[in-house]
């Protein structure tokens, strides 16, 4: 996705909220999912306000310079090998049964884990660019 405007980024967070949420209802029921949507809901509300207060809403979201996208690879690059080196450990784990969870789950939990080092990875290094 390229440059796009306030209203739209702030759109696909909404979409992205909900759809968790609607995961968390119909399928997961665990409550640290449960944390995370009020924590991103708080969020989202705070960066609409933001985007409100300064009349923002048409102008465009500048986030996907030469820069940012550099950081977002090397951010994805980490997290790749994070979540390989996860899996791995895990698969061992498992064979051993040393884990008490399925496959799914480590899956699905070492993917959300991946995510989130590549967001917070990516922003701590876009951080700079907000400003």
């Amino acid at each position: 996705m390229g440059n796009v405007k306030y209203r739209t980024d702030f759109i696909f967070k909404c979409l992205i909220n909900i759809g968790a949420f609607i995961y968390y209802m119909m399928i997961s029921r665990d409550p640290i999912l449960l944390i995370l949507i009020i924590l991103n809901t708080i969020y989202v509300i705070s960066v609409g306000v933001k985007i409100h207060k300064e009349k923002g809403w048409n102008r465009v979201y500048r986030k996907h310079d030469q820069r940012t996208k550099s950081n977002t690879h090397f951010a994805g690059y980490l997290s790749m090998w994070f979540m390989l080196i996860a899996l791995i450990a895990g698969g061992l784990s498992m064979k051993y049964d040393l884990l008490p969870i399925d496959i799914f789950e480590l899956i699905s939990g070492v993917f959300l884990g991946g995510l989130l080092i590549w967001w917070f990875i990516r922003d701590y290094l876009n951080i700079a660019d907000v400003e």
